[in-house]
C-alpha cells in the first residue's frame, strides 16, 4: 500500500490514528506500506507532519521515504 501525507496535490493530511488503522490493517492482510514523506517540510499554520514510523509497530509493516537536504 503507498501512502502519501502530507498529500500532493491535494494537501490532505494524516493523524496518528490515522496511521493506527493503517499498521492493524497492514498487519492483519500481511501487507507492506511504503510512505512517501517527502512533502513533510512543506506544511503550515503550525502543523507538523506526522511521520507514520512514530506509531507502534510500524517498524514491522512499514517503509518511509522522505527527502533530506
Amino acid at each position: 500500500m503507498f501512502l502519501n501525507y502530507p498529500n500532493n496535490p491535494t494537501g490532505a493530511i494524516a493523524d496518528l490514528e490515522f496511521f493506527e488503522k493503517v499498521v492493524h490493517f497492514a498487519k492483519k492482510y500481511e501487507i507492506l506500506v511504503c510512505h512517501d514523506l517527502a512533502y513533510s517540510e512543506m506544511t503550515f499554520d503550525g502543523y507538523k507532519a506526522h511521520s507514520f514510523l512514530e506509531v507502534k509497530g510500524s517498524k514491522d509493516v512499514c517503509i518511509e521515504f522522505k527527502l533530506i537536504k
